[in-house]
């Protein structure tokens, strides 16, 4: 098995520009974790990354998943493509608000706010390839946001 070897969490020299201890008005470092990973054979190849890969096809399975999953999906989730990228895959855009008229559906009193002059919020996310944190992250929202039975996803 390959060995982590030497595991070491410092303080560092580097010191945080905009940053500044409350109490003692000195600016906060930075930190650092030092390691060595050793191979058990010299030939071998060892990889390492910064976060568990999300890729376009994960990203395609978790929507379809969902859209298998809730029927009603297409009443509050409109699926469109954006973009498409250099290598050819489709950069989704999700909008998701109570898509039909019934003011029940999203809580309200009164008649219902046509779309277009409701307040938005964009959540972008892995907009550089390397971002694959971003990716989890929107997954988890994009989890909230379309869960049916959530209260808070409702009255979103």
């Amino acid at each position: 098995h390959d060995v982590l070897d030497a595991p070491c969490y410092y303080r560092n020299p580097y010191k945080r520009k905009h940053c500044r201890n409350t109490q003692s008005g000195s600016s906060k470092t930075f930190y650092s974790l030092q390691f060595r990973l050793r191979c058990r054979f010299p030939d071998d190849a060892l990889y390492c990354a910064y976060s568990q890969p999300y890729t376009h096809t994960e990203l395609q399975r978790f929507l379809c998943a969902r859209a298998r999953s809730t029927p009603d999906l297409p009443r509050y989730c409109l699926a469109q493509t954006l973009a498409t990228s250099l290598n050819g895959n489709a950069c989704p855009l999700l909008t998701i608000t109570t898509l039909d008229a019934d003011p029940a559906d999203a809580g309200a009193t009164g008649p219902p706010v046509p779309v277009r002059a409701r307040p938005v919020v964009v959540v972008s996310a892995r907009v550089h390839p390397g971002e694959t944190c971003a990716s989890w992250m929107m997954e988890g929202v994009l989890s909230l946001l379309l869960d049916p039975e959530d209260p808070h996803a409702r009255r979103l």
